[in-house]
């Protein structure tokens, strides 16, 4: 057996990392029709593949046959993927991906498709793609080979870093939003129900109402930060359990206002 050492393991990931970056990103700008930086994070990284080809690649040691690696990588990669997905839901609060689509899946996290392309994956990987990369590590310097994982390991733990920050700020948003959107529908339902006996009041009313507008929008401008709506391309499938309208609230807050804005002129 071939004995491996942890800085080759360590280059392997980022590698195929990086493949799975470019076949995400490839395949969601074509889906999307505009060019996305797909991923967690914004190096051009997916550790999820990274993970899941050393995890295959150790799974289908265990296998002799073509059929057996098939399937050993197919189940090591979808629960790496479901337990993944699940993790970062509850840490986060939103889907980073979401198969909800997908006639065959469960609650979004992974799918039949995904699976079989997981397991035909496996194979390439074991069969052509792996010894293609391990020959050319191979032949890379000790000393090279450690200064390229402590640089990628530098970089990638920073931008970690940072991408979780803003991971935890779109958490914060979407808290924030769910009170917003909440306070809005009370407020709209307060003014359809304005009767005649309240029209005296109207002046106060008026204020009041307003005032709170004001307050949401406010608060709503705040609400996107570049670094937030950057996360938010970059993972176009992204959905939240708790309100899914969070990436598409600006139209409703902005459908609300003119609706308010239209009611008061006229009572006016």
């Amino acid at each position: 057996m071939v004995v491996v050492s942890l800085n080759e393991w360590i280059l392997w990931f980022f590698i195929y990392a990086f493949i799975g970056w470019v076949f995400e990103s490839i395949y969601c700008s074509i889906r999307e029709n505009t060019l996305i930086n797909r991923g967690f994070l914004r190096l051009p990284f997916l550790p999820l593949y990274g993970f899941g080809a050393i995890v295959m690649f150790r799974a289908a040691l265990f296998k002799h046959t073509i059929v057996g690696e098939f399937f050993a990588t197919m189940i090591a990669a979808t629960l790496l993927e479901f337990f993944t997905g699940m993790i970062m839901e509850d840490i986060f609060k939103v889907k980073y991906w979401d198969y909800s689509n997908q006639k065959i899946n469960y609650k979004g996290y992974i799918c039949l498709s995904s699976s079989v392309l997981w397991g035909f994956f496996g194979v390439l990987l074991v069969h052509f793609i792996h010894p293609f990369f391990l020959n050319i590590i191979s032949m890379i310097p000790s000393y090279l080979l450690t200064t390229i994982d402590f640089f990628l390991i530098i970089i990638t733990f920073y931008d970690s870093y940072i991408s979780v920050k803003v991971a935890l700020d779109l958490k914060n948003i979407i808290e924030v939003q769910n009170y917003a959107l909440s306070e809005m529908s009370k407020i709209k339902v307060q003014a359809d129900t304005l009767g005649d006996k309240l029209k005296r009041r109207l002046d106060t009313t008026l204020t009041f109402y307003k005032e709170d507008i004001i307050k949401t929008k406010n608060q709503y401008e705040k609400i996107f930060p570049k670094n937030v709506y950057s996360m938010i391309l970059r993972n176009p499938t992204m959905s939240s359990l708790k309100n899914n309208e969070i990436f598409n609230t600006k139209k409703v807050i902005t459908k609300l206002m003119k609706e308010f804005k239209n009611k008061f002129n006229k009572e006016k």
